[in-house]
């Protein structure tokens, strides 16, 4: 976890910082949905900080919202509510 409660963060250009678990963030990033912050191997709590990319279709903002629901769980333990 970054800080705080604090589980992730919008960019003026639709990319995010998010705080995943680590085996999450290695997922994304495998599959190209995110990149690893340059701190995330230099910084105790950090392991799972990523930055996704911008979503540009809606079955990529499907994705990346799954990736923020997770991100919520992983910092807070609690599902969010469908919607």
């Amino acid at each position: 976890m970054v800080g705080g409660r604090e589980f992730a963060h919008l960019h003026p250009d639709g990319s995010l910082h998010a705080s995943l678990h680590p085996d999450t963030a290695r997922a994304a990033i495998d599959a190209g949905w995110a990149v690893a912050h340059p701190w995330a191997d230099q910084r105790a709590g950090w392991e799972g900080f990523v930055m996704i990319y911008t979503p540009i279709t809606e079955a990529e903002l499907d994705v990346v919202l799954q990736l923020v629901r997770g991100s919520y769980t992983f910092i807070t333990g609690e599902l969010l509510p469908e919607i």
